[in-house]
């Protein structure tokens, strides 16, 4: 085993950490602003504000996809599951993730037919009710504004840990900076950003897994360690309930990525069929590296008895980075995983506009036909998109200053929802009656919620829900087919 030395790293570096910092948060801020200030309109079309023109190249559409995928909550959330739980945690999460992407492309030719402009108007589209298409939208805003707090808590946390300013000061300015700026200029300026956001959370989590193998121990000789001294982390043959927990995990996070509208939106807004398939090829590749990484660091942090997280927010992570690591790594780890806060927020921002713009508040009403094209009709337009995502990111940026905000818990509850409003509708074959896919999904919602109120796990919660749509879609499929 290799010697730890804490401050090994740290007594090279030539610069101080916060120089570093500043230099890195710097440099990350003036990319931001540059790749995206282009693309930033003040008068554009509705169709170019929400999915780009449908118009969206393969490499760009593949990196927005990937950075839309790796928010702070997976790359955090992931990294200290996996150290205090080992292979638990890769089943349950990872497993599940990629597990989401099998049934996607049966979603591609269905979703890009539509013309649509958001998942909740396909919806309503499809199955003939625009009431589907308002609930769709109050599910989004209820499902993402709780998740965008998420990146903002990780990212306020993250820039004054980086700078040493105070976490209020930090969340709201550089908030409003990053993602109001990126998020105002609409999906060509979100999938722009999110290029730059990829590309710094592979680097930052590349050197961050490169030097801890170096200064503390190679990633073989860690999983050794493990299997000797605490082989429980590596076993997935637990008990009965800790194998549900696991396999319903699994399921949650997997049916809630197969529905979740921000990578429907994405197989929309490409230019053609054949580049939402080459997307759908591409991207677990990019996102499987980033959690192999992960996964390194994790299993190697893990098998030092000596070391702590301490606490399952970023701070935690980041500090034992800044101990472990040279100040420059530190810095670049902290900044992608403020990258991924960005790129999940921008994303999430458009779409709960969209969804009180377009899909609740009536602007859309039961046709695309009803967007104005042109004129001051279309600027009022974007001035109430640009208002909503103002409201939508101050709400979002006030919940993050919740106390004890449960990162995880946040999110497996917000895929749940997800899943069980979107999942069925997307890739069920059309056999419902009109007014029946809006009973069963209305009270598929007000069950999940119910158990989750008694206290049961979201995932299970989930499952049993999905159970109930299935049965109540049985008969009424077949009144259809006759």
């Amino acid at each position: 085993m290799h010697e730890h030395h804490p401050n090994k790293a740290e007594e090279k570096d030539k610069m101080p950490p916060l120089a570093i910092n500043l230099i890195a948060f710097s440099g990350y801020t003036l990319a931001i602003i540059l790749l995206t200030g282009q693309t930033f309109p003040w008068r554009d079309s509705i169709r170019n504000f929400y999915i780009g023109g449908r118009n969206i190249g393969i490499f760009m559409s593949t990196m927005t996809f990937c950075a839309t995928w790796l928010s702070a909550a997976s790359i955090v959330g992931f990294t200290t599951w996996m150290v205090y739980d080992g292979a638990a945690a890769f089943a349950g999460s990872v497993n599940g993730w990629l597990l989401g992407l099998i049934p996607m492309p049966l979603a591609v030719l269905r979703l890009r037919a539509s013309k649509c402009v958001s998942v909740p108007e396909f919806v309503g589209k499809f199955y003939g009710d625009s009431r589907l298409m308002r609930l769709g939208g109050a599910v989004l805003l209820a499902s993402y504004v709780p998740y965008i707090a998420i990146q903002f808590k990780a990212f306020g946390l993250v820039a004054s840990h980086m700078l040493g300013i105070p976490y209020g000061f930090s969340s709201t300015a550089l908030v409003y900076l990053f993602v109001l700026y990126t998020t105002f200029g609409g999906y060509r300026s979100v999938a722009k950003s999110d290029a730059l956001n990829l590309i710094v959370i592979l680097i930052g989590v590349l050197v961050a897994a490169l030097e801890l193998n170096i200064n503390l121990k190679p990633i073989w000789t860690a999983i050794r360690d493990i299997s000797t001294y605490s082989p429980s982390k590596l076993n997935l043959s637990r008990s009965p309930a800790e194998s549900l927990q696991i396999i319903s995990s699994a399921l949650a996070w997997g049916l809630g990525v197969a529905a979740n509208p921000q990578y429907g939106i994405r197989i929309i807004a490409c230019r053609k069929h054949n580049d939402a398939f080459a997307v759908l090829s591409i991207s677990p590749f990019l996102i499987g590296l980033v959690y192999l990484l992960l996964s390194s660091m994790a299993l190697i942090i893990s098998s030092i008895p000596s070391m702590s997280l301490q606490g399952a927010n970023p701070e935690g992570l980041l500090n034992l980075l800044d101990s472990q690591c040279s100040s420059l790594v530190a810095s670049l780890f902290s900044v992608s995983v403020m990258a991924a806060a960005v790129s999940t927020a921008n994303s999430q921002l458009l779409l709960a506009a969209s969804a009180i713009c377009h899909d609740i508040g009536g602007l859309g009403r039961d046709s695309i036909s009803s967007i104005p094209t042109k004129g001051t009709n279309q600027d009022h337009w974007m001035l109430w998109n640009r208002g909503a995502i103002l409201i939508i990111a101050t709400t979002a940026l006030v919940m993050s200053h919740i106390p004890n905000y449960d990162i995880m818990f946040v999110g497996r509850l917000s895929w749940t929802f997800v899943a069980v409003s979107f999942l069925t509708p997307i890739y069920l074959p059309r056999k419902l009656g009109n007014r029946m896919s809006f009973a069963i999904i209305s009270w598929s919602l007000i069950i999940h919620t119910i158990l989750c109120g008694l206290r049961i796990p979201p995932e299970v919660s989930m499952l049993i829900t999905m159970g109930f749509q299935g049965i109540a879609i049985i008969p009424w499929g077949e009144i259809r087919i006759r």
